[in-house]
């Protein structure tokens, strides 16, 4: 993604020449922009397929939540936006619109690989539990929790409720902030313990 931000920031100068009075400038502005715009679409395409399908590919394309679907769509305007790009630029003067087809692609596409990624669980430190030994390690830590808890406090309470941490350390040394889960899990295993 280095080379996205440069790409990104030449295409804005260039389609502020294109409001200069001269016609060279405009149209030298105008193939400027179209060959870095063009580039970064072809950048995101291939970042997207990346990501999607070996960086995250176990998370990326679960079926629960529809995540898969989100994929597959996002990857299918990814595509489809690259074409139409390129196709634009060889025919701007002909089709007037489809710069307005280019522009709901792209919008569509950033809904979709949104919620593809919030739903391949990237961006949330609840990411850490998918191995069991990290689940296994924050269960193993708060039982030691409830048990300082109950030896310390055993005779101000008089309902068992666990103290939890304000951060859990996972096994690769990553802290995790929510707890809701984890609470959760624990609570799982004590009453299927209890059974």
């Amino acid at each position: 993604m280095n080379l996205a931000a440069p790409m990104v920031f030449a295409s804005s100068l260039f389609h502020f020449l294109e409001l200069h009075p001269n016609e060279t400038i405009k149209d030298i502005a105008n193939t400027g922009a179209h060959v870095c715009n063009a580039a970064t679409f072809i950048l995101f395409t291939d970042t997207l397929i990346f990501w999607g399908c070996f960086l995250n590919r176990e998370r990326a394309w679960r079926f629960d939540g529809g995540t898969a679907v989100f994929g597959g769509a996002t990857l299918a305007l990814a595509i489809f936006s690259m074409i139409l790009y390129i196709l634009y630029v060889a025919n701007e003067h002909l089709y007037r619109w489809l710069s307005g087809l280019l522009s709901t692609v792209v919008v569509w596409q950033s809904f979709l690989g949104w919620w593809w990624w919030v739903g391949a669980g990237s961006g949330s430190a609840l990411s850490v539990l998918d191995d069991d030994a990290s689940v296994k390690q924050m269960i193993m830590h708060m039982e030691v929790q409830e048990t300082r808890t109950k030896d310390g406090r055993a005779n101000k309470r008089s309902v068992d409720v666990p103290i939890l941490p304000q951060t859990a350390v996972t096994q690769d040394g990553r802290k995790l902030r929510s707890l809701r889960l984890v609470e959760w899990l624990y609570a799982l295993k004590k009453s299927s313990s209890r059974r």
